[in-house]
C-alpha cells in the first residue's frame, strides 16, 4: 500500500518536473536551445527513473534520479531519491535526503507534500537506530562505519539499520580505536572511543655503517726488464733486483 501510494505521487512529480521544463524554456532564458535541451535530457532520466521504480529496479531507478537532478536540481527529485534509498534499506542515505526535501521545498514545494515527507521521515526513523560518536582527543578524527569513511566524526547522531556494525575512529598520530555494535530499530545509544597516541619515534640517529678496512698494498709488479741476481754469501740471504719499468 505505501509502495502505491508512493508511486502515484512519483508520476505526479514527473508531470511537475516535465512542466517546470517546458515552462523555463518559453521564459527566455540565457542559452534557450541549451536549457532546454539539458531540461529534455533530465525529464528523460526522470520519466526512466519512475518506470524502473515502478518494476521494483530500485538501484537502476536511484541511479536515474541522481542523473536527472544532476542535470537540473530541483527539490521534488531528491524527494524520488530518499524514496529509493528507502526501498533499498540505505536508511541513513534516506533520512539525509528527505531531510533536503524539506530544506530545499520550503516555499517551492506544496505544504502538503511537505507533510507528507515528514511523516515518511518519521517512519524510517522508527526503523533505525541513532547512535551518537564520541572520541577523545576528538582533533582531526574521522568515522568509519562498515569500511565506509564518513569523514569527520559528527556532531549528530549516525543512523544505523538494525544489526550488527564495526565503528572505527582514527587520527593521525594516533593508534584506531574501533568498536562492534549491535542495534535495533528505535536504539539511541552513545559510543564513547578513546585514541590512543603512537609511541613518539626517537630523533637520536642510529650508528653508522661499519667502514671496511683500507687496503693493504697490492702486490709487487714485476717488470719486463731484467733480473739482476746476486750470489749470496754465506750466512747471508739471497739478494735479488728487479729493474721497475715507469709507466
Amino acid at each position: 500500500m505505501l509502495r502505491t501510494d508512493v508511486l502515484l505521487r512519483i508520476f505526479c512529480l514527473a508531470a511537475v518536473f516535465a512542466t517546470a521544463a517546458v515552462g523555463s524554456a518559453r521564459a527566455g532564458d540565457p542559452s534557450k536551445a541549451a536549457a532546454k535541451d539539458a531540461k529534455r535530457e533530465a525529464d528523460r532520466h526522470f520519466k526512466n527513473g519512475v518506470t524502473l521504480y515502478k518494476e521494483g529496479k530500485f538501484d537502476e531507478a536511484l541511479a536515474e534520479f541522481e542523473r536527472a537532478y544532476e542535470i537540473a536540481p530541483h527539490p521534488l527529485v531528491l524527494y524520488n531519491i530518499a524514496a529509493s534509498h528507502r526501498e533499498l534499506s540505505h536508511y541513513a542515505e534516506s533520512v539525509a535526503f528527505f531531510e533536503r526535501f524539506l530544506a530545499e521545498g520550503e516555499g517551492k514545494v506544496p505544504a502538503a507534500r511537505l507533510a507528507t515527507a515528514r511523516r515518511e521521515l518519521d517512519a524510517i526513523l522508527g526503523r533505525v537506530a541513532r547512535v551518537t560518536i564520541t572520541v577523545q582527543p576528538s582533533a582531526g578524527a574521522t568515522l568509519v562505519v562498515d569500511g565506509k569513511d564518513l569523514g569527520a566524526v559528527p556532531s549528530t547522531p549516525v543512523i544505523l539499520s538494525p544489526g550488527e556494525h564495526r565503528v572505527e575512529v582514527r587520527a593521525e598520530g594516533h593508534q584506531p580505536a574501533e568498536r562492534t555494535v549491535r542495534v535495533a530499530s528505535g536504539d539511541d545509544l552513545v559510543v564513547d572511543l578513546a585514541l590512543e597516541a603512537l609511541p613518539a619515534v626517537s630523533a637520536e640517529p642510529g650508528p653508522g655503517p661499519e667502514l671496511a678496512p683500507a687496503p693493504g698494498p697490492g702486490p709487487v709488479s714485476v717488470s719486463d726488464g731484467p733480473t739482476v741476481g746476486a750470489r749470496a754469501r754465506p750466512g747471508r740471504p739471497a739478494l735479488f733486483l728487479f729493474a721497475r719499468r715507469r709507466v
